[in-house]
């Protein structure tokens, strides 16, 4: 066994196991589509944006699951040598920085391993860890196959929301000036003048509490995991006796620990392993 779920000296990378639902509307099943899918193959790679592109690592096609590593990658990319934090404390200016940029090829920016059988998908992230439901959109996207992705919600965690009621929630949004200016502020801050630019994005985050906003706060309290798949994966509930529940926490997952392959990722072999024990223990 090449995992643990616990962290030791041996095996001390984590690794992330969720479960996620999925509806594919179609006379065939999701594993036929994929089977028969002339572009699903082992060593495949697809154009995701001028700079990025996706490939298929590993494939490997059993008759009730599929098992896939899939990279997110810049054949051509332009990265810093000096670790960030060290390259801002010096101030360098921008030639500094410029000549600071190693020219890499075929440069990994996230890694995805997944199971994918008759109900559920199951997947281990690496490199980059949030915005799994994002991604995995992505992947079937670019694949032109058309699945829906949901989260699969911790049942325990959702008693327990529905048991303390939901006190406020609290939402990651972006905005734009222009929409600022649409909204009717009667002191709108001076800071937002000094932005020529009205499509520059601003982050906040948007506070509902259960008594200005009753009704709603009561129809998400009733049906959580429906609100959960719509709301983005930035936010989090804090409960009428004031514990506060991040949306990470709201789904089904399992830290596992395994031994890392170089200092960002995992040998897909181990990831195997780890989802079929997250299967036949979690799920």
């Amino acid at each position: 066994m090449n995992f643990s779920e616990s962290k030791t000296k041996e095996f001390k990378k984590t690794a992330t196991a969720y479960v996620f639902d999925y509806e594919y509307n179609n006379e065939k099943s999701l594993l036929q589509a994929l089977g028969e899918h002339e572009e699903f193959v082992e060593g495949s790679d697809f154009k995701i944006s001028q700079s990025h592109k996706m490939r298929i690592k590993k494939l490997e096609m059993e008759p009730e699951r599929i098992f896939v590593h899939i990279t997110f990658y810049e054949p051509h990319a332009l990265v810093p040598i000096t670790p960030a934090i060290v390259s801002e404390s010096k101030n360098s200016s921008n030639d500094d920085k410029e000549k600071d940029l190693h020219s890499i090829e075929n440069y990994d920016n996230s890694h995805v391993f997944m199971i994918i059988d008759g109900k559920h998908i199951y997947t281990i992230n690496q490199i980059i860890y949030t915005h799994q439901r994002t991604r995995l959109d992505r992947i079937f996207k670019t694949l032109g196959v058309g699945v829906k992705i949901k989260d699969k919600v911790n049942k325990s965690t959702v008693d327990k929301i529905q048991r303390e009621k939901i006190k406020h929630l609290v939402i990651g949004v972006s905005t734009t000036m222009k929409v600022i200016d649409d909204i009717k502020i009667k002191n709108k801050l001076s800071i937002f003048e000094k932005e020529n630019n009205s499509d520059a994005p601003f982050y906040g985050m948007l506070f509902l509490d259960h008594k200005s906003n009753f009704g709603l706060i009561e129809s998400i309290s009733d049906d959580i995991e429906s609100v959960v798949n719509e709301l983005s994966e930035d936010f989090y509930i804090v409960t009428r006796k004031d514990n506060k529940i991040k949306s990470s926490e709201i789904k089904t997952k399992k830290d596992y620990y395994t031994i890392p392959y170089g200092t960002k990722t995992i040998k897909d072999k181990y990831a195997k392993e780890i989802l079929i024990h997250f299967i036949g223990t979690v799920v």
